[in-house]
């Protein structure tokens, strides 16, 4: 009899214990994956910013060696190089500005999980535009239009999902001369959310499991208890 309440107990406390590991953890992954997120986002935009103000501060003199063409300047390269997500420009000419080494760096990152075949690297910065998603370009246009855009969208240059942040750059004379697009794997997001996951996983199972014990432990001392208060009844009512 003992034994069947102690179960009952443990299986009672197991169940509120899984209940609520499963509800606390749901309502983290979705806080921490939207945080994590919103602060990616976050910190591309101030990236986006100091990267449009430099080329902004620089927009004279790459005109003077490359006109409306500056998607041709070897210093967005050299910003691409020393930047943390990938730099590409857009210039007037809806020519694409893209470092061809960071390309294939980057396919070949993507391409140790898995290998796409059939794609062959662009000749000129006005080829390497018109390979640009669809959705991107119309949102270039808005960017040479003065707005400001952030999107999700597969890239088939880079072989992968990007986080893109859009900005316009604009000439002295606060006209917009080209639009910079920043980029981020969202592989990489995912990683980081995953990372986080998993660490959470593993607190929730050593905090079930421990639970589990102390459960175990109360439940046979809750039945115990009771066992005694029984026996005590029984003496008690040999005299009555």
């Amino acid at each position: 009899m003992n034994n069947k309440i102690a179960l009952k107990l443990t299986l009672y406390f197991s169940a509120v214990l899984l209940v609520f590991a499963l509800i606390i953890g749901g309502v983290f992954y979705q806080f921490f994956k939207q945080q994590t997120v919103e602060i990616k986002e976050k910190e591309m935009r101030l990236r986006a910013e100091k990267i449009a103000e430099v080329l902004s501060d620089n927009m004279a003199r790459m005109e003077s060696r490359h006109g409306d063409g500056i998607a041709n300047s070897k210093f967005i390269s050299y910003l691409d190089n020393v930047t943390q997500e990938i730099v590409w420009v857009v210039d007037s000419n809806r020519q694409l500005s893209i470092n061809k080494d960071r390309v294939q760096r980057q396919r070949r990152e993507v391409q140790k999980h898995h290998e796409h075949s059939g794609f062959t690297l662009f000749k000129t910065p006005k080829e390497a535009y018109e390979r640009l998603p669809v959705r991107v370009k119309k949102k270039v246009e808005a960017g040479f239009a003065g707005k400001e855009f952030i999107l999700e969208e597969y890239n088939p240059m880079l072989d992968g999902i990007m986080l893109t942040v859009g900005r316009p750059i604009y000439d002295d004379q606060g006209q917009v001369k080209a639009v910079l697009l920043l980029h981020s794997p969202v592989a990489g997001l995912r990683d980081a959310i995953w990372s986080g996951l998993r660490i959470l996983l593993i607190s929730l199972l050593v905090a079930m499991v421990l639970g589990m014990l102390l459960s175990v432990v109360l439940s046979w001392r809750f039945t115990g208890t009771i066992e005694k208060m029984k026996n005590i009844a029984e003496r008690l009512a040999i005299f009555f």
